[in-house]
């Protein structure tokens, strides 16, 4: 992206939205993202009170699919950084709003 669209790859990491590249909105990856990642975790069977899920995705998914979980805007707030190759993050089931908790990311 920053060599064939360099505009457009400036805009995204000054956190906008880039145009004209065919890419989707941080709030629409979001969306996707997380409601996929809510329906995963509705569907899974929990044994003995717990559960644990696994999903593989590119880092910036990942990230603005968590964002969704957190509740938080994904096109004002960049608390978190992209989730890195070969590594991972945890959130577990939280007892109040937004119903997830965030205890490990970007960890290898």
């Amino acid at each position: 992206m920053e060599s064939r669209w360099p505009e457009a790859y400036a805009a995204w990491k000054r956190g906008e939205d880039p145009a004209d590249v065919g890419v989707e909105t941080r709030p629409a990856v979001s969306l996707r993202v997380g409601g996929t990642l809510e329906r995963i975790l509705e569907e899974t069977p929990r044994a003995d009170g717990g559960q644990t899920v696994v999903v593989v995705s590119h880092g910036s998914a990942i990230t603005l699919g968590i964002t969704h979980l957190l509740g938080l805007d994904p096109a004002g707030w960049f608390g978190l950084r992209s989730l890195d190759n070969c590594r991972h993050g945890v959130v577990v089931p939280g007892e109040r709003v937004p119903g997830w908790s965030l205890t490990e990311w970007n960890v290898q």
